[in-house]
């Protein structure tokens, strides 16, 4: 049927004197392929946050919004360095079980470590964010996500630290503990007024040193700790690669080309440090290929040695240049942590630090 004369007076011009054609209104054109994609987009995006709030298994626990969506919540608080703190408030909003992840559960529940750690290990096993703290093509006992290959290394791994094989070790903690005394009795002798909790990070990276290989940098003697791997921005630039699993090589990337000062610094200081442990381990095969070596018995030579023990399963040279590397960050950074909370509560709460002297 053919438009009328009047309607096509009606809409022959619009108020701008623009010229418009009635049979455009009567058979429109049809969508856009940018108008299709933004629609599509909306629909998708509509669903994937329907489905995160109501029908997600985890959907029933409390948490952000955010992080209920996307990883990227995850990532913000660990640049930030808030994520500890930030994971302890919403524990105490939410209760023991808090959703910090689309697919992430933090719980502070006591009776939940039997039932995640020991019965719950073949069904729940360590996920992608472990990658980030080791090579994934070699890892090391703590990143290494195969339950097979990790119950091996596991099993040598304790060998080197059987009750009766710690009780060797005291020794060489010991001399450097005295020597850490000495140096605290001298700021005192002194009147100085010293940082505990660096004055004890030296002696941890001197005494865990020696203890694991045999070479102490001399850090509480004035070494620089640069020699050392940087074991705080190493675990929160894995901490932080981790927490977003999907984009774990990009965001990887995109740290590693960042041109700030402190990522090259860190990066730099982890090559540095991971060559420094392949030369170690190298060094310390070579001897032992000797039968007369008769060097102290640290970790690494106790490992070495209980190999023999079981042939089948030996550890190659890189896999025991990334155990040496984890056991080096592994070994400072928590006892770090734990003795200098120790000492602050102590130090700030004066009976009790006269129990523990008396």
């Amino acid at each position: 049927m053919g438009v009328s004369k009047a309607y096509r007076t009606l809409f022959a011009s619009n108020p701008m004197g623009e010229s418009m054609n009635p049979e455009a209104l009567l058979h429109p054109e049809p969508l856009g392929a940018s108008v299709k994609i933004v629609t599509s987009i909306s629909l998708i995006l509509t669903v994937y946050i329907l489905y995160q709030r109501f029908w997600h298994p985890f959907a029933r626990y409390p948490g952000p919004f955010l992080a209920s969506l996307t990883d990227v919540w995850q990532v913000k608080e660990w640049l930030t360095g808030k994520q500890p703190y930030h994971l302890t408030e919403l524990h105490a909003k939410y209760g023991p079980i808090v959703r910090y992840g689309p697919d992430k559960l933090s719980v502070t529940c006591k009776d939940a470590v039997q039932t995640v750690y020991v019965r719950g290990h073949k069904i729940m096993p360590k996920t992608e964010y472990y990658e980030a703290f080791g090579q994934p093509n070699d890892p090391n006992l703590f990143n290494q996500r195969n339950q097979e290959s990790h119950a091996i290394r596991r099993r040598i791994m304790l060998k080197a630290f059987a009750p009766q094989i710690v009780e060797t070790y005291e020794p060489i903690l010991d001399l450097h503990l005295q020597r850490m005394i000495e140096i605290i009795n001298g700021y005192c002798r002194d009147g100085r007024v010293f940082d505990l909790k660096q004055t004890i990070y030296h002696f941890l990276c001197d005494g865990m040193c020696d203890l694991l290989y045999g070479e102490s940098p001399g850090i509480q003697q004035g070494s620089p700790v640069a020699s050392l791997p940087d074991d705080h921005h190493i675990a929160l630039w894995s901490a932080t690669i981790g927490s977003w699993p999907t984009l774990q090589p990009l965001l990887s990337i995109f740290l590693l080309l960042t041109p700030h000062p402190r990522a090259w610094k860190s990066f730099r200081n982890m090559l540095g440090y991971f060559l420094q442990a392949k030369r170690i381990v190298k060094a310390r095969m070579e001897a032992m290929s000797d039968e007369k070596w008769s060097g102290r018995k640290d970790v690494l030579s106790r490992v070495i040695s209980l190999q023999n023990v079981d042939p089948e399963n030996k550890l190659t040279r890189d896999n025991l240049t990334a155990e040496i590397f984890g056991f080096v960050i592994a070994g400072l950074h928590p006892p770090s942590a734990t003795s200098t909370l120790l000492f602050w509560n102590l130090l700030h709460n004066k009976e009790t630090m006269d129990k523990a002297v008396a």
